[in-house]
């Protein structure tokens, strides 16, 4: 159909590296903190510039209250990802994320 969207393209400049954390490692975690990680057999470096927990969001909190500690109650933290790293990255390349805890 004319005018219908049939790709998105993201930013090439704007990349990062998603991980998900348990949420007992929140305290050990600031947004600024050094990382290092692999992806591909290539060492890389970038920070924390993102973290989102659930537990934040007040509808979040309550679907957790039966007890369940499942992906649901994970902290997803956001980490830089140089733009030249000459790596063809597509979502969901793996990567090996190394954070000095404090």
């Amino acid at each position: 159909k004319a005018g219908q969207t049939v790709i998105n393209i993201g930013d090439s400049g704007n990349l990062w590296l998603e991980a998900h954390i348990k949420p007992e490692q929140k305290t050990k975690v600031s947004l600024g903190q050094f990382a290092s990680y692999t992806i591909e057999t290539r060492k890389l470096q970038g920070t924390v510039f993102d973290i989102k927990d659930p537990a934040d969001n007040q509808e979040a909190s309550n679907a957790n209250t039966e007890g369940t500690a499942d992906e649901d109650s994970r902290i997803t933290l956001k980490v830089s990802l140089p733009s030249n790293t000459g790596l063809t990255l597509k979502p969901g390349t793996k990567a090996v994320l190394q954070l000095t805890v404090k």
